[in-house]
């Protein structure tokens, strides 16, 4: 039952973020696994950023930001990248 719960929390999250940031298209669960790591589109996104998204609050540009430095640089936090572009 708890898992049943979990799950919901991350597709209900993923369902946030992605409409948040105006994403209509294809995506899924890698290994159909609920709360790792998600790909949509071209991207790869973790629940942990997902999350971070809306716990610092960010905005779809923003957050492109972010994704772009953080695939360059191998791992900007979100919480230091939205402190330091101010």
């Amino acid at each position: 039952m708890k898992l049943l719960k979990y799950e919901k929390a991350c597709n209900d999250l993923k369902d946030a973020f992605l409409k948040s940031i105006e994403f209509f298209g294809d995506e899924y669960w890698i290994g159909d696994t609920v709360g790792e790591v998600l790909c949509f589109g071209d991207y790869f996104m973790n629940m942990n950023h997902m999350a971070d998204y809306f716990r610092y609050d960010y905005t779809p540009e923003e957050f492109w930001d972010w994704y772009d430095q953080y695939i360059d640089e191998k791992g900007i936090n979100m919480k230091s990248f939205k402190y330091f572009k101010k």
